[in-house]
Order: structure tokens, then C-alpha cells, then sequence
């Protein structure tokens, strides 16, 4: 990710601010490797509790309080999942200049109120009977988790959101839902049409036209180089605007 899109030093005039969230791990040599990335890179932030699937939540809330504590200048939070690759040319250039003066907005794939089904057998995304007792489909509407872009007003009365709020392990729905519905007043935007799920499908369309519309494509795939792949592509059709606010060192030749 350091060596494609999330390269801070893509453009000339605009500042990114990289950070990855860990929780903890029982594995000495991982820990060990993790302080190592965050003294080479500083950009590493880790939080008191065991980085698992149902901990989740807790990473996403760590994530608004440093942002808070740390960030309250940025312009437009972007949370992305660690298999996605954000086209960040379409980022700037057709995203910000109309989010960053947006209010209490949160743009992603939003799975609308009363629409989503609560899991209740044995699997991946199981909920408890007693949680949202009542209830088949989640009430509230909230994002899939990929991809979101939160407006920074936001951020601080979301964290204070989450100590009020009890915990959620189906952290899409806690970060991006409850805390949200907490407070009120939030306006959820879909943007699916520029995300693409499929791996193959999002580098065909980057490969194959010659302006790809997709801000992001879950890039997960057994298949390696797709993140590299996606970069090149996307470096390939930037508009003469963007030619000129990215460092000539990631330009292809020609």
C-alpha cells in the first residue's frame, strides 16, 4: 500500500496523512515487527486490545479518537480496509472539492435502514438473540466498511458517541450506523456505483477503458500483483490536471 496509493508523497501541493490501526497480538515476533514498521514509517498507531474479527469495533473507535486528538485539520477522513485500493487521483480530483465543505455526511455503500438482515444461526456474522431483540433487519441505517468517507465535523461527536453507546462487535453497524444514529442529523450518501467488489471485474475495467470511473476495488484476490496492476492503471489515465499535482518521480515514462 506504502508503495502504490498510499504513498504520502503522490502529490506536490497536497498533504495525505497515512496511518494504519493495529490491535495487539499474542505472537512475539509479529509485535516485533509491527514496532519495527512503526519506527521505520511512524505511521503506525496501536490499541490496547487483541487485534480479532470481533474487536473490530474497537479499532474503529481508536481510529476516531486519534483522529480527533491527532487530525481535527484534515478536510475529509477517509477509512479504507486493508485489501482495497483507493484510486486516490479520483479521490482529489472528482470527490473532495464537493465533500469537504459537505456537513454531517458520510459517503459509501449504505445498506439502508430495515433492509439488512440481522444473522441469528451459526456463522461468520452471527448476533446474539438478546441484541436488537425484536428485530430481523438491522433498523438504522449504516456502511459496509471498505470504503468511507467521513466529513471531520463528525469524527468528535462520533467518539463521544461510543461512550455512551454499549458495544457491537458487527463493527460496520456500530461505527457507521449507531453511532451515527446516536446524535442524528447524519446524512448517509451511496456511492457504490464508483466501488467495485471484484478484483477481476475492477482491474478489467482499469485495464481495458481508457478512463476507469471506480474510486476503489476491493483488491483481495489469491491471484498476487493486483494492487500493483491497479496502480499503473490508474498512473496511466490521469487527466492533465492531476499530471501536474503529482510528483514527476511516480509518472510512467511517456
Amino acid at each position: 500500500m506504502r508503495e502504490t496509493w498510499a504513498n504520502k508523497n503522490i502529490f506536490k501541493t497536497v498533504n495525505l496523512r497515512i496511518v494504519f490501526f493495529f490491535g495487539l497480538t499474542k505472537v512475539k515476533a509479529t509485535q516485533e515487527l509491527i514496532e519495527n514498521e512503526s519506527i521505520v514509517y511512524g505511521d503506525v498507531v496501536q490499541g490496547n486490545f487483541l487485534d480479532t474479527y470481533h474487536n473490530l469495533t474497537h479499532k474503529g473507535v481508536l481510529a476516531y479518537r486519534w483522529t480527533q486528538d491527532f487530525c481535527q485539520q484534515a478536510e475529509m477522513i477517509v477509512k479504507v480496509d486493508d485489501d482495497v485500493f483507493l484510486n486516490v487521483f479520483i479521490l482529489l480530483e472528482s470527490f473532495y472539492p464537493k465533500f469537504k465543505s459537505k456537513k454531517r455526511s458520510i459517503l459509501c455503500q449504505c445498506l439502508m435502514k430495515n433492509r439488512s438482515k440481522i444473522h441469528r444461526g451459526k456463522n461468520k456474522w452471527s448476533v446474539g438473540k438478546r441484541v436488537f431483540r425484536g428485530y430481523s433487519h438491522y433498523p438504522i441505517n449504516y456502511c459496509m466498511g471498505y470504503l468511507v468517507l467521513i466529513s471531520r465535523d463528525l469524527i468528535r461527536p462520533m467518539y463521544r458517541a461510543s461512550s455512551l453507546t454499549p458495544f457491537f462487535w458487527v463493527d460496520d453497524v456500530y461505527l457507521y450506523g449507531l453511532l451515527p444514529e446516536k446524535f442524528g442529523g447524519v446524512k448517509h450518501q451511496d456511492i457504490r456505483k464508483s466501488l467495485m467488489k471484484s478484483a477481476k471485474v475492477g482491474l478489467k475495467c482499469y485495464l481495458e477503458s481508457k478512463k476507469c470511473s471506480y474510486l476503489a476495488v476491493i483488491a483481495w484476490t489469491k491471484e498476487k500483483g493486483y494492487f500493483d496492476q491497479l496502480w499503473y492503471a490508474a498512473l496511466s489515465q490521469l487527466s492533465p490536471a492531476m499530471k501536474k499535482e503529482v510528483n514527476p518521480l511516480l509518472l510512467p515514462e511517456g
